[in-house]
């Protein structure tokens, strides 16, 4: 299996959130737009990838990781 790396993870440290619009019950729209507005108020920066396809979430998933190693950033899953 894989190992992860040492990351020094800081309040820099970009943030990858993923977010799967067909799971859970909440209104994701509204989940994004607050999530969006909190990091943004804490000066936070991030890139939020919307799942709507499922058949795109591997894909996604994928390249969302990707970038986030490409810049040291953290990969978040919102359920």
């Amino acid at each position: 299996g894989q190992t992860m790396p040492d990351i020094d993870y800081s309040a820099q440290t970009k943030l990858f959130l993923i977010v799967n619009s067909g799971s859970g019950r909440n209104d994701k729209e509204s989940t994004v737009r607050t999530i969006e507005r909190v990091l943004a108020e804490a000066g936070r920066s991030h890139e939020i990838a919307l799942i709507t396809d499922p058949s795109r979430i591997e894909a996604t998933i994928g390249e969302t990781i990707a970038r986030a190693r490409a810049e040291h950033g953290a990969v978040i899953a919102v359920g």
